[in-house]
């Protein structure tokens, strides 16, 4: 594994031979970002981007200043939506140090969740894991209850039972038949998946015309 970059934080201004306004420089020590006292969170995430466009994938938030606020400021700029990045955090007392790994645990599954492919995320999957999510952080405040399969029926949660049963069918679906109306202007083109004995109704995304699975 490659040794850490240290990245620190100084409210002076950086050499003049790095540009005006520079919000960071390289020094032998690492990296040093220069605070201006306006917008310093902004400019962290910004140089934090910088800093993962150089292709610098561990990084140690050395020295003082840095706080929750700021080395949550530096993940959000540094973490990119491929490959991994490593960071030593910087010493936090266990209140901050609590928050910071709640905020970084909550955007990870929010990232992976919106990346998983649809056929593997469900959901009576996508509820179980915000359920165990919640429960990771904060399950003595957290009560909950999934409904699902046919007691969405018996509840009159008809259009969610409808829309749920449609990915749970189409995987096992060998050959799908649509069939137009012989009219004019057909306002709906009724569909069917046919599958052995099974007869379950569905929905499109599209022209909601209803779909059946058998």
């Amino acid at each position: 594994m490659t040794e850490a970059m240290k990245i620190t934080l100084s409210t002076q201004p950086a050499d003049a031979r790095w540009g005006e306004k520079a919000t960071y420089s390289i020094n032998n020590d690492g990296i040093t970002l220069h605070l201006n006292g306006k917008d310093d969170l902004g400019l962290i995430q910004r140089a934090a981007r910088k800093i993962d466009g150089l292709g610098i994938k561990h990084v140690q938030l050395d020295g003082e200043g840095w706080d929750t606020e700021r080395s949550w400021a530096f993940w959000q700029g540094y973490k990119g939506p491929k490959g991994t990045r490593k960071v030593e955090w910087a010493a936090l007392d266990e209140a901050q140090r609590k928050e910071l790994d709640n905020r970084l645990k909550i955007i990870d599954w929010v990232r992976d969740t919106i990346n998983a492919p649809a056929e593997e995320l469900g959901p009576e999957q996508l509820a179980q894991r915000a359920v165990d999510l919640l429960c990771s952080v904060a399950c003595d405040n957290v009560s909950y209850r999934i409904t699902k399969g046919e007691d969405l029926r018996e509840q009159n949660y008809m259009g969610l039972h409808t829309v749920g049963v449609a990915p749970n069918v189409l995987r096992y679906c060998w050959r799908w038949i649509t069939i137009q109306l012989a009219i004019k202007k057909p306002r709906f083109m009724p569909a069917w998946w046919v599958r052995e004995l099974l007869l379950t109704p569905a929905v499109t995304a599209s022209s909601k015309a209803h779909l059946w699975t058998r």
